[in-house]
């Protein structure tokens, strides 16, 4: 993990001078995300490196998809559009809290692979888990219903956005959905569990069905300004308040059955309008709303406070995710902050220096097979 850049490098050389590869692929920020070796803010911004480093195509009717790295040429795996890599990463932003994000990708590659997009195979086998093969050169059908797909799908919906994590050796179970901030309902039913959520004004409310009696502990969303009590199976229960990434966790105890039964009530509903990414030249300033703000890539020194608002000045060229705690109401919050800082000089400087500039973009060959004999 590079902490200045804030994600995962793409692998560092095994031989003297063990150079460090910067320009990652995807497997490098999705797997530690899902498998808990990088979560918090590291998440985040390893996450934010899929968003600005990697190619992200928008979908025409909704959702979007990302190519898996920059590696030119084509090897098998290593630079194509693929859906299984896609849903483990929608996997990562739903196991994040970030369920908007996720609901992006993992609806994007469901319509891609239903509306033949990006060379889906719906003219063969519509609504299957597909994928048109076009840079390995297979026919449009290939992949359909492929396990690699299926299987980054099925923990993508029953770990990532529905939350379930099972861990029945040890008697519990844990409930943590990352629904997109829209969503009044949902539903999903498995052999070993089901749950249901529904809300409506003032009330969330959950429904969970285990298949064996467990220990379950929760953690769920809320976006309000404050929250009047939960119970469980008609009995209240405490709870702890934890700031999350523009929304709030409550944190509970279920206690041990085989069927649950949650009700939330909450004084106000306040979903927090997004945030894009913004651009701004290095040495310029920022102004960023927030009681605590958290840098960890250091790209930014503090110039002054305002009541409520913090000015800072970039320092270094680069992206960046910066971590706002504010309250909502009686709710803590975390606010993500994306900035592109840019250097424009030494852009225009790199690029004098490029070769391709000033030779046209004509490059030759050079045949060194006589230097590894």
């Amino acid at each position: 993990y590079m902490e200045e850049e804030g994600y995962m490098a793409g692998w560092r050389e095994q031989n003297p001078p063990h150079r460090l590869h910067k320009d990652a692929w995807l497997c490098s920020e999705l797997l530690p995300v899902i498998h808990g070796v990088l979560c918090g803010h590291k998440a985040v911004s390893a996450l934010f490196y899929t968003e600005w480093a990697l190619e992200r195509l928008n979908l025409p009717c909704g959702g979007c998809m990302t190519w898996n790295s920059n590696w030119v040429p084509q090897k098998w795996s290593t630079r194509w559009l693929y859906s299984a890599d896609n849903y483990a990463l929608a996997e990562a932003y739903f196991r994040t809290g970030l369920g908007d994000a996720g609901w992006e990708l993992m609806s994007g590659n469901l319509r891609q692979s239903n509306f033949c997009l990006e060379g889906a195979a719906d003219a063969i086998s519509p609504g299957s888990f597909s994928y048109g093969g076009k840079e390995e050169n297979l026919p449009c059908y290939a992949c359909a219903d492929g396990s690699d797909i299926t299987n980054s799908f099925a923990p993508a919906m029953v770990c990532g956005l529905f939350g379930y994590h099972p861990d029945y050796p040890n008697g519990q179970v844990e409930i943590a959905p990352a629904f997109p901030s829209d969503w009044k309902d949902a539903a999903l039913s498995t052999e070993d569990f089901s749950i249901r959520y529904h809300q409506n004004d003032y009330e969330d409310h959950y429904f969970v069905q285990l298949k064996q009696s467990a220990d379950i502990k929760l953690k769920l969303q809320i976006r309000a300004e404050g929250v009047e009590g939960v119970s469980v199976n008609n009995r209240a229960v405490d709870y702890q308040i934890v700031p999350w990434y523009e929304c709030t966790l409550l944190v509970f105890s279920g206690g041990r059955s085989d069927s649950f039964e949650v009700k939330i009530t909450l004084s106000r509903r306040n979903c927090l309008s997004k945030i894009g990414m913004e651009e701004y030249e290095i040495g310029e300033t920022v102004l960023v709303e927030g009681s605590c703000l958290e840098d960890p890539q250091h790209g930014f020194e503090m110039s002054q406070k305002h009541e409520g608002r913090v000015e800072l000045r970039s320092v270094k060229s680069g992206y960046y995710t910066l971590f706002a705690l504010q309250n909502i109401g009686a709710l803590p919050v975390y606010r993500i902050y994306k900035f592109h800082i840019k250097d424009s000089r030494a852009e225009q400087l790199l690029a004098y220096r490029t070769p391709s500039q000033y030779m046209g973009g004509k490059l030759t060959h050079i045949d060194l097979s006589e230097h590894f004999t």
